[in-house]
């Protein structure tokens, strides 16, 4: 039986306090958020959730943090966390600075050795070849429509090629009109490797920094066959 009364009450104290529980997720920890939500919500609905809660715990419980402690103590005491949220989000702030690695598998370098993000890359030139992976086979000519955000695809016409930063199903919609695919991240099984190959359309991927470095608009050539992306004229 839900419980909405009490889910009200528990939500008025929290947004009475004029914070956001977002600041409360910290990295290193993030294992613990997701404890504690189930824990929190588990009691906030009188809600068996034990199952949910022994996965979470056998990802590797560390004794060392408790979360759930602290979003009761939250709760009690909003103001007492003004001090931590301000770090947190200072910590946030300085982590959105540096460029994470991408890992698939393998071992995560140490935060300090992440280096810093850049907002200066070098533009593409009229004949320069993009070099990638092969997704999908084919050749096709259009205009690169950039995209960076599945909800905004910024007026994607059909035959244009979707250029895109990396795809999950989120963006599959956007896959219907474009002619092509390009995308920055990718591999053999990748999101946009396998609708592109259900879509029929030339598609590349691994394409470094190409929804960067490719303007939109700009006419160019995707070679699904060779993996190359090859810059025909500058909008």
């Amino acid at each position: 039986m839900l419980h909405f009364g009490r889910i009200s009450v528990l939500l008025q104290r929290v947004f009475a306090a004029e914070f956001h529980l977002s600041p409360l997720i910290h990295v290193d920890h993030l294992h613990f958020d997701l404890v504690a939500l189930l824990n929190f919500v588990g009691d906030a609905l009188d809600a068996p959730v034990a199952n949910l809660r022994d996965v979470y715990e056998s990802i590797g419980p560390r004794e060392d943090f408790d979360k759930r402690a602290e979003l009761d103590d939250f709760l009690e005491d909003p103001a007492s966390f003004s001090e931590t949220i301000l770090q947190r989000r200072k910590d946030f702030e300085l982590l959105s600075s540096l460029e994470e690695p991408f890992i698939v598998n393998g071992e995560v370098s140490p935060i300090s050795e992440w280096t810093q993000k850049t907002s200066s890359v070098e533009p593409v030139q009229v004949g320069e070849v993009l070099t990638g992976l092969s997704g999908c086979p084919g050749e096709i000519t259009g205009r690169a429509r950039v995209i960076t955000d599945p909800g905004d695809p910024r007026g994607l016409e059909q035959g244009e090629i979707l250029v895109a930063p990396i795809t999950d199903p989120a963006w599959t919609p956007l896959f219907i009109p474009a002619g092509g695919v390009v995308v920055d991240v990718g591999a053999p099984m990748s999101h946009s490797v396998i609708v592109s190959r259900e879509f029929g359309i030339p598609c590349v991927v691994s394409v470094h920094q190409a929804a960067e470095r490719i303007p939109d608009g700009a006419l160019i050539q995707v070679d699904g066959n060779n993996g190359t992306v090859t810059i025909i004229e500058l909008p």
